[in-house]
This record gives structure tokens, C-alpha cells and sequence, in this order.
């Protein structure tokens, strides 16, 4: 992506640039990356039995949604049809959302949900009905980050030009990683080099 604006000057200079308000973008990573282990017991809660021992869920993160997708621990398909939830935290957490289809027959079915946060760590848990009996997952954690912007590249005219035209346009390389928002940059101008030091002083921000 390139930045140009138009500028003049009237002395030989060297251009610095340094990014005034860093914009970081939005990321999530997830824990496990791929399926996560089967829940080795059967869990009660009240009068329900979720039983472990079966199911397996993998999250993948595209943007700020994430794809939740079932199998079960043996790949075979799933014999009768049913529902499940994910559930914040636990099979008895607050529910993210419900009543997600898993039709007979199926062996990898999946869902979307959206990214409210941006801070942070969740854990999801998928429970799962078929039939009469109920089934969970090991929680999938999904973390919030920031990717900082890249250090601007490739300027025109370059670093430590000469003989540099008194108007013109400087352009150069910068980030892709400021989440559509406005990245902005500070200018910096000096005329005087050190050539014993190969350094610019007196450095004046434009």
C-alpha cells in the first residue's frame, strides 16, 4: 500500500518517517489449533449426563468470525440426527449460540459465530444432543490480539537522496496491517549530515 502526498522544499534533505498513531489490527489465534482432545469422562450437571469419550471440535478464525467444526473421535459419521450448543467456558456456560443442526449422515458438521471481543480469552464448549443422550467437548480457547503496523519501506526519492527536485511527491511502503482504519505518520527533515557518524542531525519534524 502506498502513502504520497505533495511537498516542496527549497535544501537538500533527508526524509525520516516514523508512525505517530500506531493502528494495531484486530487478531485471534486459536488453542489447540486443530481438534481438540475427547473429553475422557462423563460429566453430570442436575439430572443430564454429558458423556465424553466422542466428540472433537476444531476453530478456525477468518476476520472476526470463527468456524466451529464437529467430527467424532473414530471419523465415522453421525448416525442420527441432532442439535448442539456452544456454550462460554463449560457444557452449563452461558450460551453463545443454540439449536445448531447436525444432520444423519453427516461427519463434519460446522458452524459460524462472531468475534465480540477484542481484548482477552474465551473458552467455547460445544454440547451436543442425539437422541436421548448428550455429549461434550474440551473447550477450544480463542484469544484477541493486536498485529502491530510494519516499519515504512522503499521511500521516493530515497533515504539520503540528493539533489532532491524543491517540489515534488514522496511516496513510500507502509503497513497493511492497520485494520481499515487511518494510519498516520510523522515527517521528519534534517540539512545537516555527519559524514564521520553517517548520520542526519538537527532533525525538524514537517
Amino acid at each position: 500500500m502506498k502513502k504520497r502526498f505533495s511537498f516542496t522544499i527549497l535544501l537538500t534533505i533527508l526524509i525520516g518517517l516514523l508512525p505517530s498513531m500506531m493502528v494495531y489490527a484486530q487478531t485471534y489465534t486459536v488453542s489447540p489449533s486443530g481438534y481438540t482432545s475427547v473429553p475422557s469422562s462423563n460429566v453430570t450437571q442436575v439430572s443430564v449426563t454429558f458423556h465424553g469419550g466422542l466428540l472433537q471440535v476444531k476453530a478456525t478464525v477468518s476476520g472476526s468470525r470463527a468456524t466451529f467444526t464437529l467430527r467424532k473421535n473414530n471419523r465415522s459419521k453421525f448416525q442420527n440426527s441432532g442439535t448442539y450448543v456452544i456454550h462460554y467456558d463449560s457444557y452449563s456456560g452461558d450460551r453463545v449460540k443454540t439449536n445448531i443442526q447436525v444432520p444423519a449422515g453427516s461427519t463434519n458438521p460446522s458452524t459460524d459465530i462472531d468475534l465480540n471481543f477484542s481484548n482477552g480469552s474465551k473458552k467455547y464448549v460445544i454440547a451436543l444432543k442425539s437422541g436421548s443422550i448428550y455429549y461434550y467437548t474440551n473447550p477450544t480457547t480463542i484469544t484477541a490480539s493486536f498485529a502491530a503496523p510494519t516499519t515504512p519501506s522503499s521511500p521516493s526519492p530515497s533515504n539520503g537522496a540528493t539533489s532532491v527536485a524543491t517540489s515534488g511527491t514522496l511516496s513510500w511502503s507502509c503497513s497493511a496491517n492497520d485494520g481499515g482504519s487511518t494510519l498516520n505518520y510523522d515527517l521528519f527533515a534534517s540539512v545537516n549530515f555527519n559524514a564521520e557518524s553517517s548520520s542526519w542531525t538537527s532533525k525538524h519534524k514537517a
